[in-house]
C-alpha cells in the first residue's frame, strides 16, 4: 500500500497503541482465550464504524471505557 499521508499514519499508529492498551488484551496474555476472543469482539465493533468517526473518539475520548461507550453507541445509533 502506499499514498498514506504523514497526519494519517501517525494516527494510525495512536490508534494501535490505544486500542492494543487496552485491558482485554492484557487478560487475554494471561490465557483467557475463547472461540471468538472478547479481543476480536472488541476489533470487530471498532472496525464497522468508519474511519473518521474512529479519529473523532480517538482524539476526545479520555478512556478506553468511553471510547467503547461511543463505538457502541455510534453502532447501536447509526450516528455519522
Amino acid at each position: 500500500m502506499k499514498g498514506f499521508s504523514l497526519s494519517n499514519l501517525k494516527y494510525m499508529r495512536q490508534w494501535v497503541q490505544f486500542w492494543s492498551s487496552h485491558p482485554l488484551y492484557a487478560q487475554e496474555a494471561v490465557g483467557q482465550l475463547n472461540t471468538e476472543s472478547k479481543s476480536q469482539q472488541l476489533v470487530g465493533q471498532i472496525m464497522q464504524i468508519p474511519w473518521g468517526q474512529n479519529l473523532v473518539i480517538l482524539t476526545k475520548a479520555k478512556s478506553h471505557e468511553q471510547a467503547l461507550f461511543y463505538v457502541q453507541k455510534t453502532i447501536q445509533n447509526n450516528w455519522s
